[in-house]
């Protein structure tokens, strides 16, 4: 089969499939005498398992070496599951993340439908409170918008 069949059975764009090949995560492909690649069944079970590693957020150093795990089936099991270990937790730490920014943002769009706007002069504009409701001094001084308050979450927040 040639790149475009590839692309479209595994559904990986043509340009990734060229990468992966530069790099020698996927095997150089045969070519025809018209310089044109050739790609296997073999290969496109390759590029399927790497397709969906990435999707569960493997890097491709880790890709590389649980390909080479599974070229050698005499090899222990044990490196494999170091390195789902290490992707299980990353997964959990940003599930964690993400439910704080959940937390948070629900509590932005919670104080901001009580709030009173104000402009950038401190002027007041239109009025969301009633007095003595939502009385925070943080939020009388700097409007609607507040800093979201997750520790490093913009630093390390990194959408997968």
């Amino acid at each position: 089969m040639q790149i475009g069949d590839l692309s479209r059975q595994t559904d990986v764009n043509i340009e990734t499939i060229r990468y992966y090949e530069r790099i020698g995560v996927l095997p150089k492909p045969a070519r025809q005498p018209n310089g044109r690649r050739t790609y296997s069944p073999a290969d496109a079970e390759r590029l399927g398992f790497i397709r969906h590693a990435r999707e569960l957020g493997f890097d491709l150093p880790s890709i590389r070496i649980l390909l080479a795990l599974q070229e050698r089936p005499e090899a222990s099991c044990e490196d494999a599951s170091h390195i789902a270990q290490e992707q299980l937790e990353a997964g959990e730490s940003r599930i964690v993340r993400l439910l704080l920014l959940q937390d948070e943002l629900a509590r932005m769009v919670s104080d901001g439908e009580h709030r009173q706007i104000r402009s950038k002069s401190g002027q007041q504009g239109r009025e969301h409170d009633r007095p003595g409701e939502n009385d925070r001094s943080d939020q009388d001084k700097r409007g609607c918008v507040h800093p979201i308050n997750i520790p490093g979450a913009v630093r390390s927040f990194r959408p997968s």
